[in-house]
């Protein structure tokens, strides 16, 4: 009998050493996990922010193309306008209607340069990044044909 109480003694377990290391390599293991999901969440999130400055941008030419050069002359001398997507009218900047997205997130304005003579235009939209990224801005140039 006191040989069975000695064989059952004699068994071997897990010491705390190894418990700790093993507990160390998976804590190392879920903290990479971690960095890289939050990582790729803030490239997506900034992708959809260029995504959707773009989409501004794009909806701001379109709103131009179809209005008068007779409203848009006068405002684009005095400096810095957006287009109105109500209405499809030139705004002076800063205007609440150049504000886009929630919150007013995006500033849109168009500029004008009439030194050139030849009808361009640059759309510039900015908002605060994500995460550190700092002040972002997309910026695009078009050039008008249909105005005299």
């Amino acid at each position: 009998m006191l040989n069975r109480l000695r064989a059952g003694r004699n068994q071997a377990g897990d010491t705390i050493i190894e418990v700790m290391v093993v507990v160390a390599i998976l804590g190392l293991a879920f903290s990479i996990a971690y960095a890289t999901a939050n990582a790729s969440v803030i490239k997506t999130r900034n992708a959809q922010e260029h995504a959707e400055a773009l989409q501004y941008l794009n909806s701001q030419v379109e709103l131009l193309r179809i209005a008068s050069p007779d409203t848009i002359t006068p405002i684009a001398s005095l400096g810095a306008f957006c287009m109105d997507t109500n209405t499809a009218t030139p705004q002076s900047f800063p205007n609440p209607v150049c504000s886009a997205g929630t919150g007013g997130r995006y500033q849109v304005q168009i500029n004008y340069n009439s030194a050139s003579g030849q009808n361009i235009y640059t759309f510039q939209v900015d908002w605060a990044g994500i995460s550190g990224l700092g002040p972002q801005r997309e910026r695009i140039s078009y050039k008008l044909h249909n105005q005299s």
